[in-house]
């Protein structure tokens, strides 16, 4: 709220899904899970992504 723009727009990632994910998404964050590629549970993350390239293909 304080710099204008809705919590849905700010992506957080974060490599746990019991505290980074699941904090993030009750804040109404988009949330992605850092993942190693063998973990196929993605709990509540919107996305999952196993490294950076993966993520950065998002941005590009």
């Amino acid at each position: 709220a304080l710099l204008g723009i809705d919590a849905r727009d700010v992506w957080f990632v974060g490599d746990r899904l019991d505290t980074d994910v699941a904090g993030a998404h009750l804040a109404g964050m988009t949330t992605v899970w850092y993942a190693p590629p063998s973990d196929s549970d993605a709990g509540q993350a919107d996305l999952v992504v196993s490294g950076w390239p993966a993520l950065l293909e998002w941005f590009l």
